[in-house]
């Protein structure tokens, strides 16, 4: 599925998601940058819930939102603000907390 000009935003996690319940022995694999997952990442309490199939997230982590930088970047001069993602977040910490990474 093609996400658009902004990236998988939103539907990442939700979609991945419904993709293994849907076909639960398919491998599932989601690709997002840590901005737009960040958006969605509260899914992951959902598939944390005993019984549900496992999934593969990939997060690149390059600490920005890159879409909304590249926009402010073309229309604005190279002047942005607010793009930039703290670099203390860890993802790992999340997944464990939610639980569906064991530590």
């Amino acid at each position: 599925m093609a996400p658009g000009l902004f990236g998988p935003w939103v539907w990442f996690s939700p979609l991945i998601i419904g993709a293994k319940i849907g076909n639960p022995k398919m491998p599932v694999v989601g690709f997002a940058g840590d901005g737009a997952f960040g958006i969605s990442m509260n899914e992951m309490t959902a598939v944390g819930r005993e019984g549900w199939p496992a999934i593969t997230m990939l997060i690149f982590r390059n600490y920005q939102w890159g879409a909304e930088k590249r926009n402010t970047t073309l229309w604005y001069d190279d002047n942005f603000v607010g793009t930039e993602l703290d670099l203390q977040v860890s993802f790992s910490d999340i997944a464990i907390a939610c639980p569906v990474l064991k530590a």
